[in-house]
């Protein structure tokens, strides 16, 4: 399982994640971003792809997780397909999280129910935002513009958007937990057919 390889020393898996990294504008990666527009709430991004696609739970793991640091980073237009590029991320991005990662012990039913209470709340507090800013064009937005629900970049109906998960999850690991008053989460779900990454 995943947490097994990443508690190995990160030489050991270092070429495959840097060949991940590199390649995973090559996979369908669904990207939602919830960017509530309150005050002390952190965005939430839930990356989700077909199992199919990956030879192990890793490989799917370092790719969602460079979906998710290119969103972050807002690297769009700056992300460069090469070795060196998977380089430089491995060495100063993908080493340093890993390094913060506690694994803590909960159950997958904890972890689905966690992520549809914070997309329950997400969503509420976008609409809230929605009715104090209501949008004046039709035009695709892309992240981060406005505050919304965004699918792959692209600002969405908020009203019409529900992202449901799967009934069954097959395995998890809440790689972190902030400690903090907020507690925000970082979570790998494998469902039937899907890898799963939240992170907050």
């Amino acid at each position: 399982m995943l947490k097994e390889r990443l508690l190995q020393q990160p030489s050991t898996y270092e070429a495959e994640v840097k060949s991940y990294i590199m390649n995973y504008g090559a996979k369908r990666i669904t990207g939602i971003i919830y960017y509530p527009g309150k005050e002390y709430e952190a965005l939430m991004y839930i990356y989700r792809s077909d199992k199919s696609q990956y030879g192990d739970p890793l490989e799917a793991f370092a790719s969602l997780w460079t979906n998710a640091l290119v969103d972050t980073e807002e690297w769009h237009s700056y992300f460069e397909p090469t070795l060196e590029f998977g380089h430089d991320i491995f060495e100063n991005f993908f080493k340093k999280d890993v390094r913060t990662y506690t694994y803590n012990d909960s159950t997958v039913e904890d972890m689905r129910e966690y992520i549809c209470y914070r997309l329950k709340r997400m969503k509420e507090l976008v609409q809230k935002c929605r009715k104090r800013e209501p949008l004046e064009i039709d035009d695709p937005i892309c992240y981060p513009t406005v505050r919304g629900i965004y699918v792959n970049t692209v600002l969405v109906d908020e009203t019409k958007f529900e992202l449901v998960l799967p009934a069954q999850i097959l395995a998890g690991v809440e790689l972190s937990y902030d400690a903090s008053w907020a507690g925000y989460k970082t979570l790998f779900l494998e469902t039937e057919a899907e890898y799963i990454f939240f992170t907050e």
